[in-house]
């Protein structure tokens, strides 16, 4: 405070000097004086009224006019425009939609006390004011409305009495509160969650993929094949709460639905079912069946004694044995799915080999952080980096060469990811933000790709440059895909060489078995297998689940 009081007093003793030169000065010869370094770093009141007053000495003497002074003075900031839609979009329109929904039922013939069917509610969701929603959210909704129904004067009986039906009345009134005046992206909240819930859950989209099936004509094979459709189904559920759900709390929020592109899926998917389409596998996000074909083949591969579970040593033999086992611990260890110890189910898989295969995105990004973080610090330390590389460095002196000494290793990913922490671990920021996550991990705990390096970095550049609207994973689903369709026909030749019955199938049947879709002669041709076709992956899969082949 002294200090400050001081040099307080020294600027209002330059101030008066500078004044006292200027008044002894000739108006005509009155020249600017030299200019002084004024430095003021006083948070005091006092000081603040003191530096108010030099500066205004300050201008005085170097003779700037009023004007000029209220150009120097600091402007307001202009008001940053929201970034995300507003929740509503106002009383009137709300009104507006709900009067326009009123005139649309009894231009339809339903009244507030007609019965509503799940068929007729899937009429009317495309239909709705102020925004259409995809008619396979009819279901889901219809149980909800069937939920919320406080009194029997909203239920209306059957005249056989075997159930309670749901009557248009309880939709409008469903209107007015959740849906009137919401924009389109954020009414699919509250009829996946009835309104009740702020997060969405499995059961709720495994309603909404059940009805997909049922009403989408590519997907028509799966309806005789239960158990098959079945894991399908699971399949599109557990891909959607990868990209949505990325830390695996096993909900979905508002803000993380509103922000994807799930709604534009299910209203494409429709679009394409009323032009006409039959495959489905033009929509790469969620639904594709080759993708699903793929994972289920992987994983059949895998599954050798077909108790629908892995152990450490079928892990190990994922992709030609390219996971150290260390990394493959963690990966069983880490399981959330499987409620066997030292297993991991079918769910923990697809996270997996979608993580394995896709190392470029946000999910598998913090997938592979938390099994390298052993002690979950949130950092991934030089210790634990030399814990995994480790045996990266054994195997390569098994295959006969010369192991890279871990030193050069950890320097290689540290120039690459240059961590902002100065100790050298590396945060899940620094992993995102330069977007290093495959070289940390095939360093660490993928041989194969590792030995590749440089090799498979140039093919994983070309790919992109040339299909830039596939991932990575999309292309890699693509190769696989056409791999195990060119496999199949290499042992469908083989099979009517010794003459097989095609129905003579054993217990051994394996994948190559399995006549999938003929591969494309484009890149990314999409057809989904015919119910003839899907035989083959059928029989297999009764085959994992114990049952003999002839049923």
């Amino acid at each position: 405070a002294g200090a400050e009081v001081v040099h307080t007093a020294e600027i209002e003793a330059d101030m008066d000097s500078i004044q006292d030169s200027e008044e002894s000065r000739p108006s005509a010869t009155i020249s600017p004086p030299h200019k002084r370094s004024i430095e003021c770093c006083s948070i005091s009141e006092s000081s603040a009224r003191s530096g108010d007053r030099a500066v205004a000495c300050c201008e005085d003497s170097f003779g700037l006019q009023p004007a000029k002074r209220m150009a120097m003075a600091p402007t307001v900031a202009p008001q940053v425009p929201r970034l995300w839609p507003p929740a509503s979009v106002g009383p009137n329109a709300a009104l507006e939609q709900q009067a326009a929904l009123i005139r649309m039922l009894h231009s339809v013939g339903l009244h507030l006390d007609a019965v509503l069917s799940v068929e007729q509610l899937g009429m009317l969701l495309p239909l709705l004011p102020g925004g259409s929603l995809p008619s396979c959210l009819s279901a889901l909704l219809h149980k909800h409305l069937l939920a919320m129904m406080p009194t029997a004067a909203q239920l209306r009986v059957v005249s056989s009495g075997r159930n309670n039906e749901l009557t248009v009345d309880s939709l409008v009134r469903f209107f007015r509160l959740h849906l009137a005046g919401v924009p389109v992206e954020g009414r699919l909240m509250p009829c996946l969650s009835g309104g009740a819930r702020s997060h969405v859950s499995a059961d709720d989209l495994m309603t909404v993929v059940q009805q997909v099936i049922d009403h989408h004509s590519g997907l028509a094979f799966l309806r005789s094949e239960p158990q098959f459709r079945q894991r399908y189904a699971e399949t599109v559920v557990v891909r959607i709460f990868y990209e949505l759900d990325p830390l695996r709390c096993g909900k979905i929020f508002a803000a993380q639905l509103r922000r994807s592109q799930f709604l534009d899926v299910l209203l494409s998917l429709e679009r394409e079912a009323h032009e006409g389409s039959e495959s489905v596998n033009n929509e790469r996000r969620y639904f594709s069946y080759e993708h699903f074909y793929v994972i289920f083949c992987h994983f059949c591969k895998l599954d050798e004694d077909r108790d629908q579970h892995l152990a450490l040593e079928d892990l190990l033999r994922y992709g030609d044995h390219m996971l150290s086992r260390r990394i493959c611990h963690r990966i069983i260890s880490s399981r959330v799915s499987s409620t066997r110890p030292g297993l991991i189910d079918y769910v923990d898989f697809v996270w997996f080999i979608l993580s394995e295969e896709d190392k470029t995105s946000r999910t598998a990004t913090s997938y592979w952080f938390r099994l390298l973080d052993l002690d979950g610090d949130g950092e991934i330390s030089t210790s634990e980096m030399e814990h995994f590389y480790h045996e990266q460095a054994e195997r390569q002196r098994t295959l006969s060469q010369e192991a890279v000494a871990f030193r050069d290793a950890l320097c290689q990913l540290l120039d690459a990811v240059h961590p902002r922490q100065q100790k050298g671990s590396i945060t899940l920021s620094d992993l995102r933000r330069c977007k290093m996550c495959p070289l940390v991990v095939h360093t660490l705990c993928n041989l194969n790709k590792f030995l590749a390096g440089d090799m498979h970095e140039m093919h994983a550049t070309r790919d992109s440059q040339s299909t830039k609207q596939l991932t990575e994973w999309d292309r890699w689903a693509v190769a696989e895909y056409c791999k195990l369709s060119l496999e199949d026909d290499d042992d469908d030749d083989d099979d009517h060489h010794h003459h097989h019955h095609p129905h003579q199938h054993t217990t051994t049947t394996t994948l190559t078995n399995i006549p999938p879709p003929s591969p494309s002669p484009t890149y990314y041709h999409h057809h989904t297998p015919t119910p003839t076709q899907h035989r083959g992956l059928y029989l297999c899969f009764n085959n994992c689940l114990c049952l003999s082949s002839t049923h």
